[in-house]
């Protein structure tokens, strides 16, 4: 059963799960509902369930936008490394320097 991850956007109810999800929110959900919010919803991604890791192939399948976003909301503070060193977009590395920049103040 995949885990996944609320990972940007402004917080939601998943009716199928009778729940609310705000960035960071994670859940251990069935196969066909995990595809559906992670790659047609787009603002959730897979957690790797072995390590309670951040997964970042899930991560790269979000628009980059959300992605920035998602950064920017501060609830991926514990993965910036990981994002920083597998993101292919400008947009998302720069809302990681400003979001490290926030948290040394």
């Amino acid at each position: 059963m995949p885990t996944v991850e609320k990972s940007g956007g402004a917080w939601v109810y998943i009716r199928a799960l009778d729940r609310d999800f705000h960035v960071g929110d994670r859940a251990d959900v069935g196969e066909d509902l995990a595809t559906y919010l992670v790659k047609e919803r787009g603002d959730f991604v897979y957690v790797d369930e072995s390590g309670d890791d951040f997964e970042i192939n899930g991560w790269l399948d979000n628009d980059y936008q959300d992605r920035a976003d998602a950064v920017l909301e501060g609830g991926l503070d514990d993965h910036l490394d990981a994002i920083e060193e597998a993101e292919t977009s400008d947009t998302v590395l720069e809302a990681v320097d400003e979001r490290r920049a926030e948290l040394e103040d």
